[in-house]
């Protein structure tokens, strides 16, 4: 049972007709005073204007019932499989209001119904069996659409947008016949401020910042992804602290709301499942990833996955019947302080690579104040990211809800079609530039993430045309060009080529520059500032200096676990270290380097 303000409809309550009484029973107290009918009012009862009740017409007189109300609509849904009313009613304060009734509710126990129209300020002298009554034999002769989650929602050619508050876009002509009704009804609005406000301060300061453009332009495109038929997923902002990744996040989420409500990483499944549901076919803010915990990682690959792929947990309900899981599609925006493998890594796990494309890791430390490329009128990064706040808490709201507006006005027009080609345009482009930046052409799953910063891309243009950005179009489509291209560098460098790989460019530096490793077995003392590493009969050691500069740009611990897998790293010396400490007899500061057997060296370097 749901509820919202609205402002009053004229057919709520109508003025009768004295003359044309027709014997129904109505009270009057008096010539002078104006008498007011309830349209559809059910036969058996009465409304008395002068004390506002609603009144049960018995044999012995009339009881009074409740205030004024009305069951303006019957809903159902989609599949035609859930019904409820639509139910208006003035409060003691005269202010009208609407809620939604399920018909599993009003067929249930009474008390609740009555209990929550009481809490919402519905005045009810009467019992709560004899309220629902009423309910009940209400036959309303509009029918409405019911609109049971937030997000889209397609229904015998109508096309609507619900906003997890409840708020409503749809073509007028699409819906006069059948509007469409929220089921969680409209709660408070989530804004502040002004658009205008909005564009002249935060939207100005975005311009000339690749990464504010690029955060702006992820939350608007949250809807686009079920329109071009993209499977859900989204970016991770990574960075040291106060590199601006938690300001782009608010940012970001300022587009449709206040920019302090984020989910958190600290959350179970069900929370999770329940936050991605009500941000269906939208943005899901999500807080820093607490990358210094041990169990994140374990924990992050089952949310992860669960929330790119959509589809929550089956359940069964108390008859032990089974429940339809929760199902959504949701553009995830996150931050960290280290990249997706980086946080494997140091939990000693091996990361999915599926995950990688699932959740994109974008550097926000690649321009020349971190995550900032332009400061405006600021003088540090500090001040700018403190202006960034205080224009997100100032103002925030507006730009996502006009641009929907937009959206659905253009599906109503026109479809998909338009949409699709521009998309199709933007994801070639995109490609082509990619291609011509790298000396190795995107493969599968790298061209799915591609296509989501294409729909990213899409979003920012449109609203530039639709002027609900201040931007050129060209600026967008040369921002996302630079964060995918970022993010492409960044995935090549930290995920692994394959194992033998590694081992060959060991192998090839070992055997060019043999006189740098000390030969133990012929007599060679090792010397820290003269031998890159040392080996022996059956081992090779090398420093982790010169080890980090072999396997660049794969991170050294990452190809140090990918050695441990094939055989070849020998481990030992300190608990949870995959590298060795050197003896103090022939290095003082015991500095550590990196043992990896021969023979496993040449089993998987067949060709040194």
């Amino acid at each position: 049972m749901t509820s919202r303000n609205s402002a009053p409809e004229p057919a709520c309550l109508v003025a009768a007709d004295p003359e044309n009484d027709e014997n129904r029973g109505y009270r009057w107290s008096g010539e002078e005073h104006v008498r007011t009918d309830i349209t559809g009012l059910p036969v058996g009862y009465l409304y008395d204007d002068q004390t506002r009740m609603i009144c049960l017409v018995k044999s012995h007189g009339v009881q009074p019932l409740c205030g004024p109300l009305r069951v303006a609509m019957s809903l159902t849904n989609q599949q035609e499989n859930a019904s409820a009313i639509l139910i208006e009613f003035f409060n003691a304060s005269g202010t009208l209001r609407q809620t939604v009734i399920t018909a599993t509710q009003l067929m249930s126990a009474p008390g609740p119904v009555a209990a929550h129209l009481a809490e919402l300020g519905l005045m009810i002298p009467g019992s709560p069996a004899q309220l629902v009554h009423l309910l009940r034999q209400w036959r309303p002769d509009k029918h409405g659409l019911l609109a049971e989650q937030s997000g889209w929602i397609h229904a015998e050619g109508q096309i609507g947008y619900v906003t997890p508050q409840g708020r409503i876009f749809s073509c007028n002509q699409c819906t006069e016949d059948r509007p469409i009704i929220a089921l969680g009804g409209e709660t408070a609005v989530d804004q502040a401020g002004s658009f205008q406000g909005w564009l002249d301060g935060l939207a100005r300061l975005a311009r000339h910042n690749p990464l504010l453009i690029f955060a702006i332009c992820v939350a608007l495109a949250a809807p686009l992804l079920a329109l071009l038929g993209l499977a859900g997923g989204g970016f991770g902002i990574f960075g040291r602290t106060s590199s601006g990744k938690t300001t782009a996040l608010h940012v970001a989420r300022s587009v449709y709301g206040a920019p302090w409500k984020l989910m958190s990483w600290h959350a179970s499944t069900t929370a999770f499942e329940t936050a991605a549901h009500r941000a269906r076919d939208g943005l899901l803010a999500i807080d820093e990833i607490p990358t210094r915990e041990s169990t994140v990682a374990r924990e992050l690959t089952s949310v992860l996955y669960m929330l790119a792929n959509g589809v929550g947990k089956k359940r069964s309900n108390v008859s032990l019947d089974d429940l339809d899981p929760l199902a959504w599609q949701t553009m995830i925006l996150t931050t960290a302080e280290a990249p997706l493998p980086e946080i494997y890594t140091q939990s000693r796990l091996t990361i999915p690579e599926g995950l990688t494309t699932r959740l994109a890791d974008i550097p926000a430390t690649s321009w020349q104040h971190g995550g900032f490329a332009y400061l405006h009128e600021y003088p540090d990064p500090a001040a700018f990211a403190d202006a960034l706040k205080a224009e997100c808490g100032q103002h925030h709201g507006h730009a996502g809800p006009r641009f929907i507006e937009r959206l659905v006005a253009e599906q109503a027009r026109s479809g998909t079609g338009r949409l699709k080609a521009l998309y199709n345009a933007v994801l070639a482009d995109i490609l082509k530039r990619l291609s011509a930046s790298f000396s190795q052409s995107p493969d599968g799953p790298e061209r799915r993430v591609i296509g989501r910063f294409a729909a990213v891309s899409v979003a920012g243009q449109l609203a530039c045309h639709w002027q609900i950005m201040p931007w050129q179009a060209q600026e967008v489509r040369t921002a996302i060009v630079e964060l995918a291209s970022l993010w492409l560098e960044q995935r090549r460098a930290l995920m692994p080529p394959p194992q033998t790989k590694i081992s060959e460019r060991l192998m090839t530096y070992f055997a060019e520059h043999q006189d740098s490793f000390a030969d133990v077995d012929s007599g060679e003392t090792f010397s820290v500032r003269a031998h890159a590493g040392w080996h022996d009969a059956e081992r090779l050691a090398i420093s982790s200096e010169v080890f980090a500069d072999i396997v660049h740009p794969v991170l050294p611990r990452t190809a140090a676990r990918q050695l441990l897998q094939l055989g070849i790293l020998i481990v030992g010396g300190e608990a949870r270290s995959l590298q060795q400490r050197r003896s103090p007899r022939i290095d003082p500061l015991r500095g550590r380097e990196y043992w990896l057997s021969k023979a496993g060296l040449a089993r998987n370097s067949p060709t040194i």
